[in-house]
């Protein structure tokens, strides 16, 4: 890909904090509204993965399926 690509970020990312638990964690620490640069997409037919770096500089992938009910 080529350029610039950045994605807003419009809701925390949160994960089961235990294996089938019901109780959810944020996904690390990001910021409402921030503009993030996306370093790589993979997709799939029913999701679409972003590569980001959080406030800290840690690199992680976000899902568009977390935000699936």
């Amino acid at each position: 890909m080529s350029g610039k690509f950045k994605a807003r970020l419009i809701a925390i990312p949160k994960v089961p904090k235990k294996e089938g638990s019901d109780e959810f964690v944020e996904y690390s620490k990001f910021t409402l509204n921030k503009r993030y640069r996306v370093y790589s997409i993979h997709t799939q037919p029913d999701y679409t993965d972003f590569l980001v770096a959080d406030n800290n500089g840690v690199f992680l992938w976000i899902s568009t399926a977390v935000f699936k009910k």
